[in-house]
């Protein structure tokens, strides 16, 4: 079975930057397999990305997708939320 998700836009988004607008982008994980959105360059708290990634579902009662939205930086990316959907 295939899940198609859409990561389309996020608001109200904590400011992690200390300086300057942040990065966001975001990135989806079902079982060992990842995507990872393009990065919205001053994006801030309300980035979009509109953007559809494909997942295959092994077992639909046990799988969760994990959603993470990051700041990208110079060097590393900054957490700025997450959370767990089931895929049933």
């Amino acid at each position: 079975m295939e899940l198609h998700v859409r990561a389309c836009s996020a608001r109200n988004l904590l400011d992690k930057q200390t300086f300057g607008k942040q990065d966001p982008y975001c990135k989806l994980a079902l079982r060992s397999k990842s995507f990872k959105t393009r990065v919205h360059d001053n994006g801030h708290k309300t980035p979009v990305w509109n953007e559809v990634f494909v997942f295959s579902v092994v077992d639909p009662q046990l799988d969760q997708l994990v959603v993470e939205v990051k700041d990208k930086n110079f060097t590393s990316s900054t957490l700025i939320g997450e959370c767990r959907l089931p895929v049933s």
